[in-house]
């Protein structure tokens, strides 16, 4: 291993409150080519924001309904703030809505 110190190589800490929306934290971690943002309130880090969150949206996404689609094109985002059950039919479900008969 080098004798460099961590200093010399670390990243920036960008960081983002708990109350930013979760589109401008995807895009934080876009411009700043980050795969986490820690969540920052009061001066202490209390979470983190991860892409396996994201992921978690997607997956949300999917299990919805046909009919939930027309309101998510609109604000994708905003699934990550509520609770949705998950759907047992879901893999049907893409199946169907995806042109591929069961």
């Amino acid at each position: 291993m080098s004798d460099k110190q961590i200093l010399e190589i670390m990243q920036t800490v960008h960081s983002v409150h708990p109350d930013t929306n979760v589109e401008e934290a995807v895009q934080k971690m876009s411009s700043q080519r980050v795969d986490v943002l820690p969540i920052k309130d009061l001066g202490e880090y209390t979470g983190i924001f991860t892409k396996a969150d994201l992921i978690k949206l997607l997956e949300k996404i999917l299990t919805l309904p046909r009919s939930a689609f027309p309101p998510l094109c609109q604000n994708p985002f905003s699934l990550l703030m509520q609770t949705l059950p998950w759907k047992k039919h879901g893999k049907r479900w893409w199946k169907i809505s995806s042109g591929i008969t069961p």
